[in-house]
């Protein structure tokens, strides 16, 4: 249902927006209007909206997203190229925000004014402008070489991830600090280490699994800034290079990838989370 109303969302939207991106391009080559008009029927966009549709989630079912109005290729093979450069920037930025997101969270759960307040700096800065302020950075620095161009997208996006995670993990922290069995624990003279290791953070946990899962699809289909002010190609940069284009049928094929990211991911946490917590599994 979610991949459905995504689908759906983006194929009427698209064609609401003003403009031609068939007919700009080839008027641009001295295409007369004859020749617009077959590569319309070619294309189907002759027909009515309805009817476009309908064959546009037939597609969708056979796994055929249609083809490229800029270059006329297959629109699968389009973002295939570009999925591994923002597979590799979303997993190694994950696995920043999941280490400092926890570490960052259980410190300020414990009261540590530092870590509450690079956690509102994560939550309250625009990512665009952490990303010019790092940018600027590396430049005055003179950061560059090898890795430079892989580490610093991900030091910003795993620094804008973990404040989610912290955010929500601070105020499981203090909840479950103040528990019976916490004090208990420590009465009967637990290093300080294993009381929030083997009980706090035992509990505290299992909501942040499901804003892991979160951050993992924004990571994997929301790198829009981050590509953009780093100039790696990516989905998120093709993204906008195809929205400037109106190149519809890649920013539809873009979307049902976010939509099928989001609900693959949120379904594995949903299964984490029941075989931590038996609560979830009576």
């Amino acid at each position: 249902m979610v991949i459905w109303l995504a689908a759906t969302l983006a194929f009427f939207a698209l064609r609401v927006l003003p403009g031609d991106a068939l007919e700009a391009q080839l008027l641009d080559s001295g295409a007369s209007a004859e020749v617009i008009e077959q590569r319309r029927v070619q294309l189907g966009l002759n027909i009515p909206l309805i009817e476009q549709y309908g064959r546009f989630i037939g597609g969708l079912l056979r796994g055929d997203l249609g083809y490229s109005l800029l270059n006329g290729e297959p629109v699968t093979e389009t973002i295939l190229v570009r999925l591994a450069p923002t597979v590799t920037l979303a997993v190694n930025a994950l696995v920043v925000a999941t280490i400092s997101g926890i570490g960052l969270g259980v410190s300020a759960g414990l009261g540590t004014e530092i870590a509450k307040n690079v956690i509102s700096l994560s939550l309250s800065m625009p990512i665009y402008w952490t990303g010019t302020l790092v940018i600027y950075a590396a430049s005055a620095l003179s950061i560059a070489g090898e890795g430079s161009e892989t580490i610093l997208p991900v030091a910003v996006l795993g620094f804008h991830a973990a404040g989610a995670i912290a955010w929500v993990l601070q105020g499981q922290v203090s909840e479950v600090a103040r528990a019976d069995y916490v004090r208990t624990a420590r009465a009967k003279g637990l290093h300080e280490h294993i009381v929030i290791g083997r009980h706090v953070l035992r509990v505290a946990l299992l909501p942040v699994v499901s804003v892991i899962a979160l951050q993992a699809g924004f990571l994997l289909t929301g790198t829009v800034i981050t590509e953009s002010l780093f100039a790696r190609p990516g989905i998120g940069r093709l993204l906008v290079e195809r929205t400037l284009g109106q190149d519809y049928p890649v920013v539809q094929g873009i979307v049902v990838l976010a939509a099928v990211a989001y609900t693959l991911v949120n379904t594995a946490a949903d299964g984490v989370q029941r075989a931590l917590d038996p609560r979830l599994r009576a």
